[in-house]
């Protein structure tokens, strides 16, 4: 599930899957307001916070990498390592980063929405939760 701000024509949903051990998957797609996947090429802020609306930066940074997930688009800066990242889609909308956490955090991963008028809107994702960081 993916909290979006109401109203608003574009925004980011989060499908996190568990990895190789303790890696966690999310995927991040652009969507338009019918949750319709917008195939183009994005860049925005994606970051990890402690907190359900996305404020802040997470107290806990991953214990391991934080990586994009090759054909899923890149990582075009760390922002604050570990923690925050400007990121660029694939053609297809869709960014993969790959959290290495020994402790398996309760990260909620949380972006700003791409584009138009609806842009630095914030988007969070669900917390993540210990079965989906792999075993």
């Amino acid at each position: 599930m993916t909290k979006r701000p109401s109203g608003y024509g574009r925004y980011l949903t989060f499908s996190p899957a568990a990895g190789a051990a303790n890696v966690c998957n999310v995927l991040v797609q652009v969507v338009d307001a019918e949750g319709n996947a917008v195939e183009e090429i994005f860049h925005f802020d994606l970051y990890l916070s402690d907190a359900v609306n996305g404020l802040g930066l997470s107290a806990t940074s991953a214990s391991g990498t934080t990586v994009a997930v090759s054909g899923y688009g890149t990582v075009l800066a760390a922002l604050t390592a570990k923690k925050a990242w400007r990121v660029q889609t694939n053609a297809s909308g869709q960014f993969k980063l790959a959290i290495t956490d020994t402790a398996k955090t309760a990260f909620y991963v949380a972006g700003l929405i791409p584009g138009g008028p609806n842009a630095d809107r914030v988007c969070v994702s669900d917390a993540l939760a210990t079965a989906d960081y792999g075993a």
